[in-house]
Order: structure tokens, then C-alpha cells, then sequence
């Protein structure tokens, strides 16, 4: 049910609908694709600048990316993929070979507050502890810890690049916490913003980039909210 807010909500703002379209392409949507869960499903077909609009999610809150006219003249447009828990949050731009853009944003938790080393140095926003515990595990990872959001979350920043015999990806991931008011608690938001190319296209596509896709996403790191529990 809840996934179906998503959807209804978007569709009435992104596409000026009537109530009555709105519920069609909604209730059309999600007899495609349903199954054992209900899923919220739409595309953003109108440019949208920073900051207009936003996915009121269960447990947080972000806005849109930036869209663009070309995303919607010369591609199929950003599908947007809620599923009813409201918890999770993707967004697609697909460049025609099966690459493109990839937005995630999942809530895990709440987990009790252990006396851990690594949870408390998470939770104190303690960058040197963090990096030290993680290199133990990865030496070559590519992490920095920094502050995200309305309230300036602890979260650690993940690069990294993948490679296959089909696609290359260059993702940037973050874990971003926050405790709960009695401190007892806490939550944390996995974002993550992916990039892929076919490995065989010697011509990618010059309308897509890395740089482009963190360009487009900084408004939705910078309005964050990860609601009070």
C-alpha cells in the first residue's frame, strides 16, 4: 500500500495527472509487476531542477535528482522502483545498452548500540578508528568518512570499480548512521550511485559520465533527513 502512495504521489506531481489517470497508470503499473509484494512504479517525465521535489520514504526523506530535458528527449526517461515496505528507494537512467544510471538507497536497522570498538567509532564519527578497522580487512579500499545530510550524518564513503566480461561500474556507496533519541539505537542508510558501461562499447555514450551522475545526486545527499526514532 504504501509503495502505491509512492507512485500515486509522484505521478500527480511529475506528471500532472487527473485523479483518475493517476490511479490508471498506477493500478496498470503495478499489475505488471506484481508478485508476493506490492511495488510503487513510475518515471519522472518532466525536467526537474534541485530540490523541487521529494520521496517521503519510511524512516527518511531525499529529493529527486537533477533531470534533465535530454534525459527525456533522446532516453526513455528515470524509472523510479518503491517497493511497499517504503524502506528501499531505486531510480534507473538507462543509456540503451543495458548501462547508464543507477540510484539505491535502503534503510537497515535499528540495531542496539554495542560496546564494539568499530560501532562506537562509527557512532562518534571517529575517522581515524573507522579507516584503521577497515584497512584491516581491505588494505586497498577507498574510504573516507564524512558528514551527509540536513543534520551532517557520520557516513562512510565507499569508491570503488568493477570489472567483467559485460559491464564496467564505478560506484560511489555510502553508510550513513544516526542514533535515536534514547540513544540506544541506531539506523543506517545505504546509498549507493553506480555507473556501468557495456565493456565492449568502444563508443560510450558522451551524455553519461561518473562525474555527471555525482553531479546529478549531490541535492540528495544534501537534503537527507533520516527521520527521529
Amino acid at each position: 500500500m504504501k509503495g502505491k502512495i509512492l507512485a500515486l504521489s509522484m505521478m500527480f506531481f511529475l506528471f500532472g495527472c487527473s485523479t483518475k489517470e493517476i490511479e490508471h497508470r498506477a493500478d496498470s503499473a503495478f499489475v505488471a509487476l506484481s508478485g508476493n509484494k506490492a511495488y510503487g512504479f513510475s518515471k519522472l517525465g518532466r525536467v526537474i531542477p534541485p530540490n523541487k521535489y521529494g520521496f517521503f520514504m519510511d524512516g527518511y526523506i531525499v529529493t529527486t535528482p537533477i533531470i534533465k530535458k535530454h534525459d527525456l528527449d533522446y532516453k526513455n526517461g528515470w524509472v523510479v522502483l518503491g517497493n511497499d515496505g517504503d524502506r528501499d528507494l531505486d531510480l534507473s537512467l538507462d543509456d540503451g545498452h543495458g548501462g547508464g544510471y543507477h540510484i539505491s538507497f535502503s534503510l537497515l536497522g535499528p540495531y542496539k548500540v554495542s560496546s564494539s570498538y568499530l560501532v562506537q567509532s562509527m557512532l562518534k564519527g571517529d575517522k581515524e578508528a573507522i579507516i584503521r578497522k577497515f584497512k584491516e580487512y581491505n588494505k586497498n579500499v577507498h574510504l573516507k568518512i564524512m558528514k551527509v545530510g540536513k543534520e551532517k550524518y557520520n557516513c562512510k564513503r565507499i569508491f570503488n570499480i568493477k570489472k567483467d566480461s559485460v559491464y564496467k561500474e564505478k560506484n560511489m556507496i555510502y553508510y550513513c548512521d544516526k542514533i535515536s533519541k534514547d540513544g540506544k539505537r541506531y539506523k543506517s542508510l545505504y546509498i549507493a550511485f553506480t555507473y556501468s558501461v557495456w565493456a565492449h562499447d568502444k563508443h560510450p555514450d558522451p551524455y553519461f559520465s561518473f562525474n555527471d551522475l555525482l553531479y546529478r545526486t549531490k541535492p540528495m545527499l544534501d537534503s537527507l533527513y533520516i527521520k527521529d526514532f
